[in-house]
Order: C-alpha cells, then sequence, then structure tokens
C-alpha cells in the first residue's frame, strides 16, 4: 500500500474513532449544557472530515489526472454538505422550525448573496454537468486560457492571447467567477475534440496562374498537417460516437474567390488548438519561399495617386 493511502488510512481513522467517542459523549449527556452544541459541532467537524478524507484516499489508484482532481472537489463538496447539515440539526430539532427557517433565510438571502449564490449553482453545473475540466482551453466572457483550478465562487485560468495575439501564454493567471458558468457562453477548445479549423489567406495579382498556386499551396499545407489529419480523423470517430454529428473532411481545402484587385487564396487545414500558432508559423514560412523562388507577384492594398499641377501658359 502506498505510504499517502496509508497516511490517509490513519488520518481516517483517528478521526473516525473520535467522532464516535463524541458523539457517544454527547448522547450519554456528559458534558455541561452549555458545551453540548459546540461539542456537536465540531464532532460534525470530525465526520466531515472523515467522509473528505476516505474519497479523496480513492484518489491514487485512479490513473487520470483529471479525474483524480475531481474525485477531489467531490470530497470537498460532501464534506461541506456533511459538517452543513450537522450543523442546523445541532440547532434546530424541529423539522417544522427547519422548515420556516429555510424559507425565511432564502428570501433574505436570496436578494443580498444573489452573486455567491449564482456561484454555487455554477459550481454545481461544473461538477455534474461538466462543461469544462481542469486542463482545458476555454473562451468565456472574451477570455481565454486553460483550466487549472476552480471551486465555489472562481474559476482560475492560465490566460492565452491578449497582447501576444496569439494563442502562446500571456503569463498571468486570471479569475473569473463561477456565476459565468450561467450567464455566458463556454467555447471549449479541447472537450472531446482538441482539433480547431485555422485558415491562411493568400492574395495574388490578376494574371497568375492561380490554379497551380493552388494546387502547390495545398501540396505546403498537407506536408505539415498531415499527422494532424489522422489524429483529427481519429479523434472525430470517437466523437461522433457520443454526438450527432456529421461527417467533415480533414484534408487541407484551397478556396478560390476575387474582387477588384485581386484573386484570394484561402488554404484551410485542420490543426491541434493548442499549437495553432507553430502550425501556422510553419505553414507560412514555407509558402513565403514559395512564392519568392518562384516568383510569384502577391497583391496587397494599394492605391494610386495621380498628381496634377497647373498647367503653363
Amino acid at each position: 500500500m502506498p505510504s499517502d493511502r496509508v497516511k490517509s488510512f490513519i488520518v481516517i481513522l483517528i478521526l473516525a474513532t473520535t467522532a464516535t467517542m463524541g458523539y457517544i459523549l454527547t448522547e450519554q449527556s456528559l458534558f455541561p449544557v452549555y458545551l453540548a452544541k459546540p461539542f456537536q459541532m465540531a464532532v460534525s467537524i470530525l465526520i466531515g472530515l472523515v467522509f473528505y478524507y476516505f474519497i479523496s484516499g480513492l484518489s491514487p489508484a485512479i490513473k487520470d489526472r483529471r479525474m483524480r482532481f475531481t474525485l477531489r472537489k467531490i470530497a470537498a463538496f460532501i464534506a461541506v454538505s456533511v459538517i452543513l447539515v450537522g450543523f442546523l440539526a445541532t440547532w434546530i430539532h424541529e423539522v417544522t422550525i427547519l422548515a420556516l427557517s429555510a424559507g425565511l433565510v432564502a428570501a433574505g438571502v436570496s436578494f443580498s448573496l444573489r452573486e455567491p449564490i449564482t456561484s454555487l449553482v455554477g459550481w454545481f453545473i461544473i461538477i455534474f454537468n461538466r462543461p469544462f475540466s481542469v486542463g482545458d482551453r476555454i473562451n468565456m466572457n472574451a477570455v481565454e486560457g486553460d483550466v487549472i483550478d476552480y471551486n465555489l465562487f472562481q474559476i482560475k485560468l492560465m490566460e492565452i492571447g491578449q497582447w501576444t495575439d496569439s494563442n502562446m501564454y500571456t503569463g498571468r493567471i486570471l479569475s473569473a467567477p463561477t456565476s459565468w458558468v450561467l450567464t455566458h457562453s463556454i467555447y471549449n477548445y479541447t472537450q472531446d475534440f482538441s482539433f480547431i479549423w485555422d485558415r491562411i489567406w493568400v492574395g495574388l495579382l490578376y494574371g497568375e496562374n492561380y490554379e497551380k498556386v493552388s494546387a502547390d499551396l495545398k501540396e505546403i499545407t498537407e506536408k505539415h498537417v498531415q499527422d494532424i489529419v489522422e489524429g483529427a480523423e481519429r479523434s472525430y470517430k470517437r466523437l461522433s460516437k457520443k454526438y450527432f454529428s456529421h461527417v467533415s473532411n480533414f484534408e487541407p481545402s484551397v478556396y478560390l474567390s476575387f474582387n477588384s484587385n485581386w484573386v484570394e487564396l484561402n488554404i484551410r487545414y485542420v490543426t491541434d488548438a493548442r499549437t495553432r500558432t507553430r502550425t501556422r508559423s510553419m505553414i507560412s514560412r514555407d509558402i513565403l519561399d514559395y512564392i519568392s523562388k518562384n516568383g510569384i507577384r502577391v497583391a496587397s492594398t494599394s492605391m494610386n495617386i495621380n498628381l496634377t499641377g497647373e498647367e503653363k501658359s
């Protein structure tokens, strides 16, 4: 048995023994009246800790890091619930008084503690509905980053984007209220399917052989995303077993359009959500080399200015 599990077992044994002795002493009325209720509250705390250490003690046997993290969160929730129930049972013995008290408390608290209550509901949704897990990359209310922790009131993200203009880390840890889960859409980049589609735009001057350039750019892109395409196809097969989804083409494509200034080539390809910037950089570098070596005339936004002067007499 691992040392961590031995320590957890010892802690559980001590807490359980203490809680049992406290319960017996309380039932036998061996404490003064003014100490009975505080002691019952202490026993409730001990029982809650027993539940916490017992459930979280199972986590070392779970190989998945995310599952271990979720199990510890559930253990904390159960422990807090047991302690709260114990506190209520200590001070309120009649069911009718309990119901009346709950109604009065709910009426007063619902207004003054609206934000904390909303955060609590959001935490329940995270635990049981799982719109995201620790390690997922999400975008919520224009905030983007990797989830590194969450609790009753806050979601902590390792921020990406902002001044980096990419999916690179900024180095800042952002704390967002858990209530955002109820009030904002959550875009999850990595849950169930960790691939996204990206594009690179190239503009050609009229007169260039856009058909040949399109084929060459597609070949350049395929060279960089071949392994990614295979991974995306495997992941999509698993996704289609869980959700109703349409079959998608994961091979790179080059779409053509034009306007009054140039011919537009849009290169669309699938990439890993976490390595989008690196993949784009590698493809762009090879495209620039290709353009330079073959003398391709690339279009850019321009303006013709005609200067006129006064006519000489």
